[in-house]
């Protein structure tokens, strides 16, 4: 890591917890944002070891969220919308066409200027 990114970081850590402290009136917070401040000022190394460590826990966030909130999601929310619209026959795709059928449609339409101004 570049020592301007490693400045950037302590910098972004410190603001944040200044901030979070001050918003919900955490002093704890505050006080710890003051030390690591002064600690990132005083010590490089301690500055690097808070960095790993931030870094770290960040990983470890960043696999939990991956994994386990975005399972809950799909298993909690997507899983029984998909059986909803099963058991009420919806079929917005037109998957379960007869063999018989074609999947084209035809459409007879004039694209005017109407159209393309309001594209969604």
């Amino acid at each position: 890591m570049k020592p301007v990114d490693k400045v950037k970081a302590q910098l972004v850590m410190v603001t944040g917890f200044l901030v979070i402290g001050l918003i919900f009136g955490w002093q704890p917070l505050v006080i710890a944002s003051a030390v690591l401040g002064v600690g990132f000022l005083v010590s490089p190394a301690f500055g690097d070891f808070v960095l790993n460590v931030w870094f770290k826990f960040a990983e470890a966030l960043g696999w939990f969220n991956s994994r386990v909130l975005l399972s809950l999601v799909y298993y909690m929310i997507l899983t029984p919308i998909a059986f909803a619209f099963r058991l009420a026959g919806n079929d917005p795709l037109q998957i379960k066409k007869r063999p018989e059928q074609s999947a084209f449609t035809v459409r007879n339409h004039t694209i005017t200027k109407k159209d393309l101004q309001n594209p969604w």
